[in-house]
């Protein structure tokens, strides 16, 4: 039974990089063909969860994306991330961009988090030493940031952070990537067990619900989506405001 649901992982895998590949580019899209995006927050869809499965043609496809996402700096020299690539309709990188945190020199926790999940996975899949560079990089930059109650806010950059929410889904992200990295390098578990243990004790004693539900995540600013279109924000998209997201409960 497990070789069937490993198979099928696999052909997910290679139909997003088929769907989503742009071979001008040199990596993968989300978006219209007018405005289209490197997301960060999507890259890690592209590995499959049994990663000894990927073809070899997603697997050189899933380095040249995180090389491209190199090339372009979507990890700022102190370990923060950019959340957003913008191209234009000939697939030349325009601008940077956020969806939904504070302004576009942002650093979205759930993002960050992210990044960090997709690095380990891509190192685990290749063994490439600027892989794992990065993934340390990202991490000391977490663990730097994150404030007193091991949780953060849901960007790092918003300079009026308490009243914004916190993100307990991020938190969960960066745990199970930093969890992975001291598994791969046990001499980094010094380093990162304390943050790791605290972050654990403190979703398990203050977010986590009697039923099994993380709670106390946030999408962000998402009035970001309508504001750059030039578009008004639709009276609908409320901030700040929490949420309780799938992907805290999942990892």
């Amino acid at each position: 039974g497990f070789e069937k649901w490993k198979s099928l992982f696999s052909q997910i895998s290679s139909n997003i990089s088929n769907e989503f590949w742009n071979e001008s580019a040199q990596c993968f899209f989300s978006g219209n063909d007018e405005e289209k995006q490197l997301s960060m927050d999507l890259t890690g869809g592209m590995i499959a969860l049994q990663s000894e499965n990927i073809s070899e043609k997603s697997k050189e496809r899933l380095i040249a994306h995180f090389d491209r996402i190199l090339d372009l700096n979507m990890i700022r020299t102190d370990g923060s991330v950019r959340q957003c690539a913008i191209f234009d309709s000939s697939n030349n990188f325009s601008h940077y961009s956020t969806n939904h945190g504070y302004e576009v020199f942002d650093s979205v926790a759930k993002t960050h988090a992210s990044t960090m999940l997709n690095f380990i996975s891509v190192y685990e899949l290749t063994g490439h030493q600027r892989f794992l560079n990065q993934i340390i990089k990202l991490a000391n930059y977490w663990c730097d940031s994150i404030p007193e109650d091991w949780v953060p806010r849901y960007d790092f950059t918003d300079p009026d952070p308490k009243t914004k929410p916190k993100d307990s889904c991020a938190a969960s992200i960066a745990v199970v990537a930093m969890i992975r990295l001291c598994k791969i390098r046990p001499e980094l578990n010094a380093h990162y067990r304390l943050v790791i243990e605290e972050t654990l004790k403190t979703l398990s004693k203050k977010y986590l619900a009697e039923g099994g539900i993380l709670l106390h995540s946030s999408w962000g600013d998402q009035r970001w989506h309508s504001a750059l279109k030039f578009e008004p924000i639709p009276s609908n998209l409320v901030f700040p405001q929490e949420e309780i997201l799938p992907f805290g409960n999942y990892f």
